[in-house]
């Protein structure tokens, strides 16, 4: 019980800092930051649950650092915000991958049990939402209700594929790798930018896509030499 109610809390303090941070620092760069999941995540398990991570593991977490330290420097040197927004956009960013890491952290420790439900986990997640974010804006009063049918179409529309991604997430966790399942994240990074290039008109600097070319390229090599060591 304990580790569904700490899933839901981290779940709920993690959508509130992402959010701040798109605010902060631009969505792609965000993305690219707090969804490099993988190769952090592998650290954190050897840490928390003492999963196994060698000598080639360290390398890809070298070069995947170093992806990082890329995209925060050519957002830093970004000179259409100001360095101060830039820095604390970058470390809410960092904020938001730590919490995204400790985030499988629950179900793999329930499913070491055998106890994994990921319905369970969704309404943990749903029910410390509803009561957070209940607190929060009555205590300063900023309720917001939609005004619009088009505005009460979109809340209920997200709801819904929140609700849906949620629970496929957590039920992926459960049947399948968890690497396979962060590598399926991490790969959400290019397509951001993409997005970004493609209807947001952005210009993205090549500090930033060697970046990203070496955080995700980092993540796949990660991948296909633990599936190797799993087959073998």
């Amino acid at each position: 019980m304990l580790d569904n109610l700490l899933f839901g809390i981290n779940d709920v303090v993690l959508m509130a800092l992402t959010t701040i941070t798109m605010v902060l620092s631009s969505t792609s760069d965000t993305v690219a930051i707090a969804y490099n999941l993988a190769i952090p995540s592998a650290i954190l398990a050897c840490i928390i649950l003492g999963e196994k991570f060698d000598t080639i593991d360290f390398i890809f977490a070298t070069v995947n650092g170093t992806g990082l330290v890329l995209i925060s420097k050519s957002r830093i040197d970004n000179s259409e915000v100001s360095q101060e927004t830039s820095v604390l956009g970058l470390l809410l960013s960092f904020g938001c991958l730590f919490l995204c890491c400790l985030l499988p952290i629950a179900p793999r420790r329930l499913a070491h049990r055998g106890k994994e439900d990921p319905n369970l986990l969704t309404f943990m997640a749903g029910s410390c939402g509803l009561v957070m974010t209940s607190v929060y804006l009555t205590v300063t009063n900023s309720w917001m209700l939609p005004q619009t049918s088009y505005e009460i179409f979109m809340c209920l529309l997200l709801g819904f594929f929140t609700v849906v991604s949620f629970c496929a997430y957590t039920r992926a966790l459960k049947t399948e790798c968890a690497l396979a399942v962060v590598l399926g994240l991490t790969l959400c990074i290019p397509l951001t930018y993409c997005y970004d290039v493609i209807f947001g008109n952005q210009g993205i600097k090549l500090l930033t896509v060697a970046g990203v070319c070496l955080t995700v390229g980092s993540t796949i090599c990660f991948y296909v030499k633990s599936y190797c060591v799993t087959s073998s």
